[in-house]
C-alpha cells in the first residue's frame, strides 16, 4: 500500500505486517493525491503548492516534476496508454476547477480542460 499526506512523505507499506517498507523523499507540499503506473514501475504524487512529481518505485528516484501552475492538485492520474498523467487542479483566483494533461517523457502540458 502506498501513502502520503501531510508529512510530505510518500511511503510503501507491507499489507501483511503493516511496516514501511521504503520512505520516499519528502516533497516541499502535502501530498493529496497519487498514483501507481499500471506496470507498477512509477510512482506519482501531487498536493498543495502545485508540484506534480514522478518517482521511480525500485530505487525510490525522483524521475520528473512539473510546477503544475495551480495552488492546489486535488488527484492525479496515470492515463491508461501509461504516456501521460491526468491531474485535477482548484484555481483560487477563478474558484474554478481544471485538469491538465502532461507527457510523461518531457512533462510538458499535452491539453488543459476548464
Amino acid at each position: 500500500i502506498l501513502s502520503g499526506g501531510t508529512d510530505k512523505h510518500l511511503r510503501l507499506w507491507d499489507l501483511a505486517t503493516g511496516k514501511e517498507e521504503k520512505k520516499f523523499p519528502a516533497t516541499p507540499d502535502y501530498i493529496f493525491g497519487l498514483a501507481l503506473s499500471k506496470d507498477n514501475k512509477q510512482v506519482a504524487t501531487a498536493g498543495y503548492g502545485g508540484s506534480m512529481r514522478v518517482y521511480d518505485m525500485a530505487s525510490g528516484s525522483l524521475v520528473g516534476i512539473k510546477d503544475t501552475k495551480a495552488l492546489i492538485t486535488y488527484c492525479i492520474v496515470f492515463a491508461p496508454d501509461g504516456k501521460s498523467i491526468v491531474t485535477g487542479h482548484h484555481d483560487t483566483k477563478t474558484g474554478k476547477g481544471f485538469v491538465k494533461v502532461t507527457a510523461l517523457d518531457d512533462m510538458k502540458d499535452i491539453k488543459k480542460a476548464k
